[in-house]
């Protein structure tokens, strides 16, 4: 059975966003990116969200591909402050390189984003859409 990257992915693209000093900047100093099944009033927040991940390989290499949401959340300064900081994510993430234990990073994209007003919190959330293709060491 080949080694599920998704893990140890999901933990470096965490570390990835909590060290980026520009994503610092527009969150307003440190924070931590949390988990979907976490919940926390804490707003601005952003929130690794849904993964899907498929068999990607041939006969000389076996990788993955994977999908993976962040989510931002925001109430102060309207859809902009939201689509600001998932500017900054994007930053962090697109055309990303970074080790991955028992695996390779061959590429990461950012996709899609959808904003959208939220009535339960009254502000606003973008979610924003990856594609990673990760091989095993």
């Amino acid at each position: 059975m080949p080694n599920n990257a998704a893990l140890n992915l999901q933990r470096q693209v965490l570390k990835q966003l909590e060290s980026n000093i520009s994503l610092q900047s527009e969150m307003g100093g440190n924070f931590k990116v949390f988990d979907q099944a976490q919940q926390t009033e804490i707003i601005p927040r952003i929130v690794f969200g849904d993964t899907k991940s498929f068999a990607w390989h041939s006969a000389t290499f076996d990788g993955q591909e994977h999908e993976l949401h962040v989510i931002v959340w925001s109430k102060a300064g309207g859809s902009d402050k939201a689509k600001s900081i998932a500017s900054a994510v994007m930053a962090v993430l697109h055309n990303a390189d970074f080790p991955i234990t028992g695996h390779a990073l061959v590429d990461m994209q950012f996709e899609k984003s959808e904003t959208r007003y939220k009535e339960d919190i009254e502000g606003y959330q973008t979610i924003i859409y990856f594609k990673a293709l990760t091989v095993a060491d």
